[in-house]
């Protein structure tokens, strides 16, 4: 039996997965509490004031993590990526002073190259690490040496920036979960206090954003190996933001073209979204400009269907 529309909670349902939209029509509902001047409304103010203070400082919180992240700044995956060129560069470098079958080789490849290919983020970026220390102080290695510690402080650093933007995320969910419960209560409350002036009521609430907001929300599904433009749309490059989503098991590329091609362009930044994950991304890491606002995505899988998901900010 499918629940009553008239119980759910328009507020979650609205801001779900749209923390702007969240933000905005929190503004409207704390400013208009804050500006209330009748006793009967002061303990719902009291109720929201902290909720709506906590949505603030989440929200600024994971828009800056977003915000945060130069054009030139990869994602731990990315990097991640690129460990077979850094490899085929550093394991013929070593085998010239260690050979493949001397007793100092296999302390630099254990596991032949499967330490740094395979495995999770977490041991993959120790095992880079572990040959950080172990090329320590071998003197006709010191050019690799320091190639591989800049590569690994490189990894180490966009892994633990991913970590703090999923704690962002995380936290700004709790918050918008807890705002808008507490923004569902003051409205039953007001309607049990005035059943007969809604008008009032209704004041204290952005309804027009809640009933009437832009389509911010875009789904789909890719075949395997398709290509499809998702959204077309003109952006501020400065401030708005992207949530990508990939809900499903297989790897999607997310990228800006011109709309003339499907394929990313010569020098463009695609956004790599591993499977089950979320990302904040901001214009910036896409590469846009006004001459490319075709957004695409492209299932690099040739077997799987891939789902995705992208919320704008």
């Amino acid at each position: 039996m499918s629940t009553w529309q008239g119980v759910k909670n328009l507020f979650l349902k609205a801001t779900e997965h749209n923390y702007l939209l969240m933000l905005i029509i929190s503004n409207f509902h704390y400013n208009k509490l804050m500006a209330n001047t009748n006793p009967l409304f002061f303990p719902l103010r009291d109720a929201y004031v902290p909720l709506h203070n906590a949505i603030v400082a989440a929200y600024n919180a994971w828009k800056a993590a977003g915000s945060s992240q130069k054009t030139n700044t990869l994602t731990v995956n990315q990097l991640l990526g690129l460990s077979k060129t850094k490899l085929d560069i550093w394991e013929p470098a070593i085998m010239v002073v260690y050979v493949k079958t001397s007793p100092e080789y296999p302390t630099f490849f254990p596991q032949g190259r499967k330490t740094y290919t395979e495995g999770s983020i977490e041991s993959r970026i120790s095992a880079f690490g572990a040959l950080d220390i172990n090329l320590e102080g071998i003197v006709p290695l010191a050019t690799t040496k320091g190639q591989v510690h800049t590569y690994w402080q490189d990894v180490t650093d966009a892994r633990q920036l991913q970590q703090q933007n999923m704690q962002n995320s995380t936290a700004v969910e709790a918050a918008r979960i807890a705002g808008m419960t507490q923004m569902w209560v003051n409205l039953s409350t007001m309607n049990a206090q005035l059943p007969n002036d809604g008008d009032t009521v209704a004041s204290f609430y952005d309804v027009e954003a809640i009933t009437h907001h832009e389509q911010l929300i875009f789904t789909g599904t890719l075949l395997p190996s398709q290509i499809k433009e998702v959204l077309k749309h003109k952006f501020d490059p400065a401030t708005d933001h992207l949530v990508l989503i990939n809900p499903f098991d297989t790897p999607i590329d997310c990228y800006f073209t011109n709309g003339l091609t499907d394929q990313k362009e010569p020098g463009s930044q695609y956004v790599h979204m591993p499977p089950h994950t979320q990302q904040l991304v901001s214009m910036p890491q896409l590469n846009y400009a006004d001459d490319r606002r075709h957004l695409y995505m492209a299932n690099i899988s040739t077997t799987v269907e891939a789902q995705w998901e992208v919320d704008m900010q």
